[in-house]
């Protein structure tokens, strides 16, 4: 074998060992959301997808969570008088719309988002249970930062 062929099947194992490590990652991190948590997360990326952005941020989020419009996070929200139509409102005026192609595949979370959702899993992990929409909202509210603190 020479060394093309050698870095070639290295290359092939790292990709292999890469792979199953990232589908294990992925079926744990879906796991340990409760169906509507999972459900938010999906809203999440149609909206972000419905303002061609490509990545998936915390105003996604909370789109998420007004989109799923059960539970205790929509009551909360709504008493606070957001709504689906100002959220939009509130993110193109602030971010703007993407561009005119869409994402395709999976969008990447930003930092803060990612941040936001660990956070709802420690503390979820913490009380022995699985992230709640309640969970996501939280960890959302206690930014200091990023257009849903700006919001509120």
């Amino acid at each position: 074998m020479n060394s093309q062929e050698t870095k070639q099947s290295d290359w092939f194992d790292w990709a292999e060992s890469f792979l199953a490590d990232w589908k294990v990652r992925n079926t744990e991190w879906h796991d340990s959301l409760s169906p509507d948590a999972e459900r938010v997360i999906e809203l999440a990326s149609q909206a972000a997808r419905s303002l061609n952005h490509d990545y998936l941020g915390a105003e996604h989020l909370l789109a998420g969570m007004l989109k799923l419009n059960s539970g205790d996070a929509a009551v909360a929200l709504k008493h606070a008088g957001l709504t689906l139509p100002l959220l939009r409102e509130f993110i193109v005026a602030e971010r703007g719309l993407g561009g005119p192609k869409k994402a395709e595949g999976a969008i990447p979370y930003t930092p803060r988002c990612k941040g936001i959702i660990l956070r709802a899993r420690a503390r979820a992990r913490d009380l022995g249970g699985t992230v709640k929409v309640e969970d996501l909202l939280l960890q959302l509210l206690a930014e200091r930062e990023g257009l849903p603190a700006i919001m509120f």
